[in-house]
């Protein structure tokens, strides 16, 4: 890591097989559910050696979730969470998970945000949930889940 500018760092990546892109460009792919459910296409990473991104979540020094920050990638993740936010605006109105399925997508209600979200492990009426584009898991209520609409599938998950 390098700080040129004060409050601007250059995280230089250390390559292992697990990060590093396929022939195809595209990163590899992540365990898939096991249902028929759409999955989000890959996220295409940028040409350029640098790349401006937004750090979303710090597990340790060497474990860290990042999004790309640019107009190909921030504009379309910012559209995503408005459309979210307002085709889930009236939460009661929209049926509830009645049981959730490890490794099935949701929308999910966390701190008055709606994001995308992958069940990992279910307990009781807790759900531990991998957020797509941010990279952290936490536990939510099952009861702050709902069917992902199709159209929230386009956008490639945003955390590398």
């Amino acid at each position: 890591m390098d700080c040129p500018v004060l409050g601007r760092y250059i995280v230089f990546p250390v390559v292992s097989n697990l990060y590093r892109k396929e022939s195809s460009g595209q990163a590899p792919r992540s365990n898939s559910s096991t249902s028929s459910q759409a999955q989000p296409p890959e996220l295409e990473y940028p040409t350029e050696e640098l790349w401006d991104v937004y750090v979303t979540y710090l597990r340790s020094t060497t474990n860290v979730s990042v999004r790309l920050i640019g107009s190909d990638y921030s504009e379309r993740f910012d559209d995503l969470s408005s459309d979210m936010d307002v085709h889930y605006y009236d939460k009661a109105a929209i049926p509830g998970v009645g049981r959730p399925e490890i490794g099935k997508l949701y929308a999910a209600h966390v701190s008055s945000d709606w994001h995308r979200v992958k069940v990992v492990e279910l307990r009781g009426i807790q759900a531990s949930c991998f957020f797509l584009d941010h990279g952290d898991q936490d536990t939510i209520p099952v009861e702050d889940l709902r069917e992902i609409a199709p159209k929230f599938l386009e956008l490639p998950a945003q955390a590398i």
